[in-house]
Order: C-alpha cells, then structure tokens, then sequence
C-alpha cells in the first residue's frame, strides 16, 4: 500500500526532497498518507458523493485546497462537470481565446463556463491543451495576447531585406486625422 509507504521510515525527507517535495507538502504528503492508512479518509467512498460534497469532504484534510480537490475529481475519478475556476492556465486560455488583455477573473469564469455544462472537463482538459501548445508552445515563451507588431518604414525594410530580394515591401501607412467635431 502506497499511504504506508510514504508513512514509514524508507522514504525520508531527502528522498521525498528528490521527487521535488518542499517542506510543507512532505507534511501535507505524510499527514494524508496516515489519514489513509488509518481510515480516517476513504477515497473509495468520494466516488459515491456529488462534486461539491466530495470537494468538501477533501477540503476537510489538511495541505487540500478547493483547486487541489476540484483536480482530483477531473482526473483521478473522471468526473465530468467539475471546472478548475482558480487554475491560472484554465484562466489565462481562455481568456487570450476571447480576446481578452488581461485574465477573467473568477467570477466572471464560474460565468462563462456554466453554458459548458455538464461537461465543464471537457472544457477545461481543452482549455489546458490549448494554454500549452498555442500558449506555451515552441517559440512562445509569454502568457498573455498575442502583441502587435511593429510597423517599420519601407525604407528600413528594403535596407534590411536581403539584396535581390523579391519580396514586395508594404509602405507604412499613417493614421488619418480627424478634426475633432464642435460640441453644440
């Protein structure tokens, strides 16, 4: 059994510290392991509840968070309607899918992804791809929409374009101006 194994002795702080587990997750790691192993918790048992009852009674267990439980549910148990609302790629995706310069914030998601029901998973498991490889993907180091790009005089694009070069350079094009209308 797992939850006994990261109660016992073999696995230290060091060995623990090389999979990438700071100090307080070791505590939250080993305190939910004994919750395990003694009974106190039964994951089996979270798989009859409803969402919000299943988030609530992990929420319960010290190191757990809403975003933590809410994660659990999509992936370790499949549950199809659970929306991770504080996931910052989940937000940050959809949000640059919209159009959006700056990130929804949680209210304003909980409102977006209620047309998605019942499969708000779905949703987020897409939104999470989507982050990755469009976001983050190669030659995309930055969050955020995408930035508009310079515009640069023709003369400075013929001086930097290759000699013998084909390629039709686009004049820059100044606004027009408009005068400014009297208020009557």
């Amino acid at each position: 059994d797992w939850s006994s194994d990261v109660c016992s002795s073999d696995l230290d702080d060091k060995a623990l510290k090389a999979c990438g587990l700071s100090g307080p997750k070791m505590r939250y790691a080993r305190g939910l392991a004994e919750d395990i192993a003694s009974g106190r918790v039964d994951l089996a048992g979270l798989d009859a509840m409803d969402d919000e009852t299943a988030i609530a009674e992990l929420i319960k267990l010290k190191g757990i968070g809403r975003w933590t439980a809410e994660i659990y549910l999509l992936a370790s148990l499949g549950r199809p309607d659970v929306f991770p609302v504080d996931d910052l790629a989940v937000a940050a995706a959809a949000s640059h899918l919209k159009g959006r310069r700056t990130r929804f914030s949680r209210r304003h998601l909980l409102k977006l992804c209620e047309a998605w029901r019942p499969w708000r998973s779905v949703a987020a498991r897409l939104l999470w791809h989507y982050f990755r490889s469009a976001m983050m993907g190669p030659g995309r180091p930055r969050v955020g929409p995408p930035r508009k790009r310079k515009r640069i005089k023709a003369s400075e694009a013929k001086a930097a374009a290759p000699r013998g070069s084909k390629r039709r350079v686009l004049p820059s094009v100044k606004p027009k101006v408009r005068p400014r209308r009297k208020s009557r």
